[in-house]
C-alpha cells in the first residue's frame, strides 16, 4: 500500500493506492498452508504394536497426536489402538494403498502363525491331560471301594501321564511348530518389509 499526494484543483490531498496483486499472492500463500488429511484408526495386538506403527508411517501415515482420546475398547485386553493421519493429497495414493493392504495381510498371517505355534500344543496336551485326570478320577472311586491294588495303579498312570502331557509333549510339539513356522514367519516378515521399502520410494 502506498500513499500518493495528487491536486484536485489546486488542494493537495493524499489517496490511498492498494497493492492487490500483493494481497492476491497473500491469500494465495494461505490457501497453500491447507491441508485436507485422511485419518485412520486400527486396533493392533499390543506385542505387534511397534511394527504395525512402522509399517503404517512406511505408507505416508504419521501418529495423529491431536486426536481427540475416545472412549473406545479394544477387543480385547491384549489389544491396543493405533490413530494416524495422512496428506490426502500424498503422491501416488492409490499405489500406496494396495501395498498397505498387502503388508497388513502379511502381519495378519504372522499373527496367526505365532498363535499356532503354542495353540497346537496346548490342545494335543490338553487331550492327555484330559485322559491322566480321567484315570485319576477312576482311582479315588477305586480308592472308596477299598480296591488299593487297582487305586495306587490308575493313580500312579493318570499322574505319570498328566506330568508327561506337559514335560514331554507340549514341550516336544511347540519345538516342532517352532520349526516348522519359524521359516514362514521370517518370510512375511521380509515381505513386510520389502512392502514397506517400496511405499516408502512412492512418496518422498
Amino acid at each position: 500500500m502506498a500513499v500518493v499526494p495528487v491536486d484536485f484543483y489546486g488542494t493537495r490531498r493524499k489517496i490511498k493506492i492498494i497493492n492487490t496483486s500483493q494481497r492476491t499472492m497473500t491469500d494465495k500463500n494461505k490457501r497453500s498452508d491447507f491441508v485436507a488429511y485422511e485419518y485412520l484408526s486400527v486396533y493392533v495386538p499390543i506385542e505387534f504394536e511397534p511394527i504395525y506403527s512402522d509399517m503404517y508411517r512406511n505408507f505416508g501415515w504419521i501418529d495423529n497426536l491431536t486426536a481427540v482420546s475416545m472412549p473406545e475398547t479394544p477387543l480385547n485386553r491384549n489389544q491396543t489402538i493405533l490413530r494416524f493421519k495422512r496428506d490426502r493429497d500424498i503422491p501416488n495414493r492409490s499405489r500406496l494403498a494396495l501395498k498397505q493392504r498387502k503388508c497388513e495381510e502379511a502381519l495378519k498371517k504372522i499373527e496367526r502363525l505365532e498363535n499356532l505355534k503354542s495353540a497346537i500344543p496346548f490342545i494335543v496336551t490338553l487331550t492327555v491331560g484330559l485322559t491322566g485326570a480321567a484315570l485319576l478320577t477312576v482311582s479315588i472311586f477305586k480308592l472308596l471301594e477299598a480296591k488299593f491294588v487297582a487305586f495306587s495303579l490308575l493313580a500312579l498312570l493318570g499322574l505319570s501321564i498328566c506330568l508327561i502331557a506337559y514335560f514331554c509333549v507340549y514341550k516336544n510339539i511347540r519345538n516342532k511348530q517352532i520349526s516348522k513356522l519359524t521359516p514362514i514367519i521370517e518370510e512375511q516378515y521380509e515381505l513386510v518389509y520389502q512392502l514397506g521399502e517400496e511405499g516408502r520410494e512412492l512418496f518422498l
